[in-house]
């Protein structure tokens, strides 16, 4: 998995969700970078009793 840089003025989100399989605890997060790859914002949420594939839509 690589990024590429995208277009000048352009934002690239990527979100994931995750699923701590002992307990079934789900979160979700992202981050948001410019055409530097400079951070700009990131999220994580909590999700609560989910499975994997909750965890994934979520998104």
């Amino acid at each position: 998995v690589s990024w590429r840089k995208p277009p000048s003025n352009v934002y690239i989100l990527n979100i994931d969700g995750n699923i701590r399989m002992l307990t079934q605890s789900a979160a979700t997060g992202g981050l948001i970078r410019d055409e530097h790859g400079s951070w700009l914002a990131g999220l994580l949420c909590k999700i609560g009793s989910a499975n994997s594939l909750h965890a994934e839509l979520w998104d």
